[in-house]
């Protein structure tokens, strides 16, 4: 079994929607080459992004399932309502939750980072920027000698 892990900025392009083509692509020939399961950390911006194309693209791979790896479970604590639901709406039907802590702490953003790069055969990423927690993912990733997708450099 092949495992994605989904990371990337909270602050997405003006052209959401050339984002949203891409990632579609790129899910469906991860589903092809044996990639069954998807990690998302369910932050606002390209985590959930990530996790919309993953349910989307079981209507065409029925076999893959999307695991949301969750730092907190009061991670939606400061979402408006309406990003509540949202994050609600794909917490639900998500094949697979894991909640790694109970309250949020300084640093469970990163240890959400890290489990999901131990657990990862792949990185599909939005990265533009060299500073933040995209970034430290991304470079878990390489450390570990993950081939790294990053769709930034495909818009």
């Amino acid at each position: 079994m092949s495992v994605c892990m989904l990371s990337g900025h909270r602050r997405l392009p003006a052209a959401g929607a050339m984002l949203r083509h891409r990632l579609d692509v790129r899910i469906d020939e991860l589903c092809r080459r044996g990639v069954c399961e998807f990690l998302s950390g369910g932050a606002l911006g390209f985590d959930l992004l990530g996790a919309e194309a993953v349910l989307a693209a079981r209507e065409r791979f029925p076999d893959i399932a999307l695991t949301m790896m969750l730092p907190c479970r009061d991670q939606p604590l400061h979402y408006s309502p309406v990003q509540k639901l949202r994050y609600d709406s794909i917490v639900g039907r998500a094949q697979n939750v894991v909640v790694l802590s109970e309250r949020y702490y300084s640093g469970c953003m990163l240890a959400r980072n890290r489990a999901m790069a131990e657990r990862a055969d792949v990185c599909l990423c939005y990265l533009t920027s060299q500073q933040g927690g995209t970034a430290y993912t991304v470079s878990l990733a390489r450390q570990k000698g993950i081939p790294v997708i990053n769709l930034a450099c495909e818009l």
